[in-house]
């Protein structure tokens, strides 16, 4: 009987070792309240006998497609995860889109230890959204459009279609008693090309529910602007994003008329500060190519490089972009005299912004190729994806930038 106390006060007394042994305390608890694109350091305690600790960094799941993590517990979901020896601290901090909920855990280990009992903390941290990054995400981007003479009498002019895309009140979806006001509401603004975009730029306010369709026939007359530049369609902050088409239209004088459709670029498809952009040149023979840039960066830098139809480099050019939140044209036989039919140019870019004293990741960049044919001198225009860039820059959902 007196072996049977002493083996049990042994076993409590084991236990207890075990449990003081590891006691792991993060610098921070509760809940932190964050601004988009701002750090903090989290630091905890040396653990005697941990040889590692391992870091969760994990964004609250919003009901996205993604399953929850269940190691962890649902509701939680794309985790960053990191494990390092002699690890003393974490930086957390995200640039989002909306307000997001995320955790950081920290667990004590030695996987060569079977007796250690591993031990955590976690601290919750909310980010605010960032409202800059926020717009330019949600808008719908006409890189080039406009209303211009063009060559032999003809003129160039830009029609635009911004539709709802099924939510809120619809007529299969009735609401009663109706709302007040429309759900999707924003201005339609003209950005002029080579000039920083500015409050005073020309816009006209757009409002529809969410199976109207808005039609402007001549954009840029009902903006009361001329010349070339690019058309945003910018929602209200948090209200949708509309379908946005623009037909950009060229007219003889002798009635014959010819419509090239482009669908609005939406602006959460550019948001990383860097990428790659091709585009295979078809004809140079009467025709003027122009390499174009919207930028909302305070710098983007080009490399841009001519390779031939067997992918072999031709040559090279580097361009730097200093207009802030601005939409500029290179010609592309300025920057390669021999360019030729067949050729293909791979557009290299990144974006900084410069503030305080330290320079950083810009906003979107998004970069097109025009062709205006010399005939008519009515551009068209070419704009794609980046091959290398998306929005799920570490892993995190769509609306976690970085």
């Amino acid at each position: 009987m007196v072996r049977t106390y002493v083996c049990i006060a042994a076993l409590l007394m084991s236990a207890s070792v075990a449990s003081a042994q590891c006691t792991l305390q993060l610098s921070a608890h509760g809940v932190l309240h964050m601004q988009s694109g701002d750090q903090q350091k989290i630091t905890w305690n040396s653990v005697p006998g941990a040889t590692s600790y391992f870091t969760e960094d994990v964004r609250q799941s919003l009901g996205d497609a993604a399953g929850p993590d269940f190691a962890l517990g649902a509701p939680y979901s794309e985790a960053h995860d990191g494990e390092s020896p002699n690890l003393g601290s974490y930086q957390i901090g995200h640039t989002v889109l909306y307000k997001t909920t995320f955790r950081l855990r920290v667990t004590a280990l030695n996987r060569g230890n079977s007796s250690f009992q591993p031990c955590s903390d976690e601290v919750t941290y909310v980010v605010d959204a960032d409202p800059q990054l926020t717009s330019i995400a949600t808008r719908r981007i006409v890189p080039l459009a406009g209303k211009a003479n063009a060559m032999n009498g003809g003129s160039y002019s830009t029609a635009l279609i911004v539709a709802g895309t099924g939510l809120g009140c619809t007529h299969d979806s009735p609401c009663s008693p109706p709302p007040s006001e429309k759900l999707y509401q924003g201005q339609i603004v003209f950005r002029p090309l080579g000039q920083a975009a500015s409050n005073s730029d020309p816009s006209l306010a757009y409002a529809i529910n969410g199976d109207e369709t808005l039609v402007l026939d001549d954009v840029m007359s009902s903006l009361g602007a001329t010349g070339l530049g690019t058309l945003e369609v910018i929602p209200k902050a948090g209200y949708p994003t509309p379908q946005v088409d623009a037909l950009i239209d060229s007219r003889l004088p002798n009635g014959q008329r010819s419509s090239v459709r482009i669908a609005g670029a939406w602006g959460r498809d550019y948001l990383n500060t860097f990428g790659t952009v091709t585009a295979g040149i078809r004809n140079v023979d009467d025709t003027r190519l122009a390499i174009g840039v919207r930028t909302y960066s305070t710098v983007t830098r080009l490399i841009i490089q001519r390779v031939d139809s067997t992918g072999a480099q031709l040559d090279s050019q580097a361009v730097n972009v200093d207009g802030q939140n601005t939409t500029v044209l290179y010609p592309v036989q300025s920057l390669f005299p021999g360019v030729k039919a067949g050729d293909r140019l791979v557009i290299r870019y990144s974006g900084f912004n410069f503030g305080a004293g330290l320079v950083g990741p810009g906003g979107a960049v998004l970069v097109f190729l025009t062709e205006t044919s010399n005939g008519l001198n009515v551009p068209n225009l070419l704009y794609r994806d980046p091959i290398d860039s998306n929005h799920y820059s570490q892993g995190y959902d769509y609306y976690v930038v970085r």
